[in-house]
């Protein structure tokens, strides 16, 4: 267990600790709009999220499927020490890039937005790792070519059936497509549930109330920690930088990664700050 910081300088000391390159060609997404690293070449590679039409596909890490970390004894833990990342600007005025590290835990992919009936969920698979996730929405492999209002039914944290309406935006392809109104920017990252509910074990139905078009896939994933880099005080096309220790961010709540997570992370510029490249190192430690 890793519950100081002498465990952590211990744990490097023993060489128990693996730092992780990570390369994106991130492309350009807008402000105020979350965008999902994974439709992007590089480290770890394109990956377009599908599997078998509304079927609950588990996602779990092999080798470089997602951001790599090494194997550990199983009666040790593994935690995220820190996260290095540097990005490119595509413009000047490049102020804020925020980041949200998730293991995707499953997608429901291939979604119809074409289809205005109620769309079952195949739910034969578990999720792994975790029991319960938060939901993301995504457009996928086909464009949307409208916004819409889309009702689901789930199962929450407790056991019980809830039902909710999201907002699907006309935000393009591969973006995050969820907002609490309007149709300029991504509203929170992870869709908004019932009133009292937290989490979701399993989505149940889907139903357009009117057609947006394209193919969707909403992601079930457990969020790890959130960072930010502020960027270039408006100064246009140098790169980036920001260094991330969980100890002194978090209050020492070191994110823990378990055997098999599938790493990635979710990107939002602010002010100009679409990024075209973004690299940097992921630290682990263990004990």
């Amino acid at each position: 267990m890793l519950q100081s910081m002498r465990d952590i300088t211990s744990a490097v000391d023993d060489g128990r600790a693996h730092s992780q390159r990570v390369f994106k060609n991130a492309g350009t997404t807008g402000d105020g709009q979350w965008h999902d690293w994974s439709y992007a070449s590089g480290q770890p590679a394109y990956d377009a999220r599908i599997g078998t039409a509304l079927e609950l596909t588990p996602f779990t890490a092999a080798g470089n499927d997602a951001i790599f970390f090494p194997g550990i004894p199983a009666a040790m833990e593994r935690r995220l020490l820190g996260v290095d990342m540097v990005f490119t600007p595509n413009g000047a005025s490049a102020s804020t890039t925020d980041f949200v590290i998730y293991d995707l835990l499953a997608v429901y992919p291939l979604i119809d937005g074409d289809n205005t009936d109620t769309q079952a969920m195949d739910n034969t698979a578990a999720l792994p790792r975790y029991s319960q996730a938060q939901a993301v929405l995504v457009n996928h492999v086909a464009p949307a070519l409208a916004a819409a209002d889309v009702v689901v039914e789930y199962v929450n944290q407790s056991g019980g059936t809830s039902s909710v309406t999201w907002r699907a935006p006309f935000l393009g392809q591969n973006k995050v497509n969820y907002t609490t109104a309007g149709t300029g920017t991504s509203g929170p990252l992870f869709c908004g549930l019932a009133d009292g509910d937290r989490a979701i074990r399993q989505i149940n139905t889907v139903t357009f109330t009117s057609p947006p078009g394209g193919l969707w896939a909403i992601y079930m994933v457990a969020p790890l920690a959130r960072f930010s880099n502020y960027g270039n005080n408006g100064v246009a096309a140098p790169s980036a930088a920001s260094e991330t220790a969980f100890a002194l961010k978090d209050g020492f709540r070191l994110p823990l990664v378990k055997d098999g997570a599938w790493l990635g992370l979710f990107v939002m510029p602010a002010t100009g700050g679409r990024a075209n490249a973004l690299h940097g190192q992921f630290h682990f430690v263990w004990g």
